[in-house]
């Protein structure tokens, strides 16, 4: 049985996969909108972003946790200091 690369294993593999699949759906969000896009530096879009971060653990089997309304809700009920 091989293990996977992580960030506890092999931090450099683990960086590597992340701007590949940034690159790789970057390019592909280009080849999209070629036609609307001018000679500048864009930032990849946020939606983007998002779907690269949730890929390394959805890869690794790992489910991410959504706040219940009650966490949410105390999350944002406390102030600095208290």
């Amino acid at each position: 049985m091989t293990i996977p690369p992580n960030a506890d294993t092999d931090p450099a593999e683990s960086g590597r996969s992340e701007r590949f699949a940034n690159q790789a759906l970057a390019s592909e969000y280009l080849k999209s909108e070629i036609d609307g896009l001018g000679s500048e530096v864009y930032r990849v879009p946020e939606e983007t972003d998002h779907e690269i971060a949730a890929l390394r653990p959805a890869g690794m089997g790992i489910d991410i946790d959504v706040l219940a309304v009650r966490q949410e809700e105390s999350l944002h009920s406390w102030h600095l200091g208290t």
